[in-house]
């Protein structure tokens, strides 16, 4: 798709594309903390409705924007002893040698790639979270307005990093999720307890979409009924915890499990770290709160229950080696 790669398209020389944020107040200053630039210090848009999404929670709202066509970084050749200049004025002082070294390993004639450049800032964590802005600036100065990326979030899409706030066409949508959906998702989710096989979603589906017409919405909700009909009956469920050893696990094992085996990490790396695996029937699922949850926090894959219950517990360590078994209760709020 040629549009999506250079920004350019029959219809014109603009892009909609799709934010997940505030954007309430844009200003032309975008620093970023350590971890959260993982394509450059810029505004992150991307093709893909559902990804901006999941980002527009809380206070944060969904955006569409539509950009101009402007110059990619990957077109864009910085003088190398301007990037020398910027690396010993704005680099970690430790890692300047290093990174001049790679300046120079890189350049031809003189020059360098400025993707070249904003990537050897990534992948060695070279700048102060203060310091990301005038990064930012510095490809703007060079002339590029923009990164483009492809299927960073995991998803056919392409994510557009916009460093020059210039290309943003002024008009700003905000479009607000919670307003458009939390009453038809209420009433659609009433209807999904009872809709435990395919052909019984099919027949809401229908009805909803016929009175609702939020068709995208159900499609979500589908492909979480679908997933779940997949699972065994009884299926197994996972959480980790982060407890000194086996003993010290609290018997009320709390609400947040998950049907992948890939369970949540633990928070605070000197802890060990132990893996829970139990079995649940699918009658004992609250499907109205895990299909919410699965539309909202796909990656999670986390399942709730109508109310608590007895349960023999596998417990494993780090390395899913089995070192103890135990009986406790699923479902209640309670210690780790």
């Amino acid at each position: 798709m040629r549009f999506l790669t250079k920004l350019e398209a029959a219809q014109g020389s603009h892009l909609v594309l799709w934010h997940g944020g505030n954007l309430d107040a844009l200003e032309d200053n975008v620093s970023h903390k350590k971890g959260r630039w993982e394509a450059g210090p810029g505004l992150y848009l991307t093709t893909h409705y559902d990804t901006a999404k999941k980002y527009a929670k809380g206070s944060r709202k969904l955006y569409q924007v539509t950009i101009r066509k402007g110059t990619d970084i990957k077109d864009v050749l910085v003088p190398t002893e301007e990037a020398k200049d910027f690396i010993n004025s704005f680099v970690i002082k430790k890692k300047r040698a290093d990174i001049l070294g790679r300046v120079d390993k890189h350049s031809r004639d003189g020059k360098l790639s400025a993707d070249i450049f904003n990537n050897v800032m990534i992948n060695e964590d070279a700048l102060n979270s203060s310091n990301t802005n005038e990064l930012r600036k510095f490809l703007v100065e060079k002339g590029g307005d923009y990164s483009v990326q492809d299927g960073m979030f995991g998803w056919r899409e392409r994510v557009v990093v916009v460093f020059n706030t210039n290309v943003i066409v002024p008009k700003i949508k905000s479009k607000s999720t919670t307003c458009q959906q939390s009453g038809a998702r209420m009433r659609f989710l009433s209807k999904v307890q009872a809709a435990l096989t395919e052909d019984e979603f099919k027949k809401y589906r229908k009805a909803y979409n016929k009175k609702d017409g939020d068709q995208a919405f159900t499609r979500e909700a589908e492909a979480v009924i679908k997933e779940l009909n997949k699972l065994p009956d009884p299926f197994p469920i996972y959480r980790a915890i982060c407890v000194a050893s086996p003993a010290k696990i609290n018997k009320s094992l709390g609400v947040h499990w998950t049907y992948k085996k890939e369970a949540y990490d633990c928070v605070g790396e000197s802890t060990p770290k132990f893996h829970l695996e139990a079995q649940a029937h699918k009658s004992q699922l609250d499907w109205n709160r895990t299909v919410a949850r699965g539309i909202d926090y796909d990656d999670e894959k986390e399942v709730n229950f109508t109310q608590p219950f007895k349960a023999t517990v596998k417990v494993y360590d780090a390395k899913w080696k089995l070192v103890d078994t135990i009986e406790g209760v699923i479902g209640e709020k309670g210690k780790r």
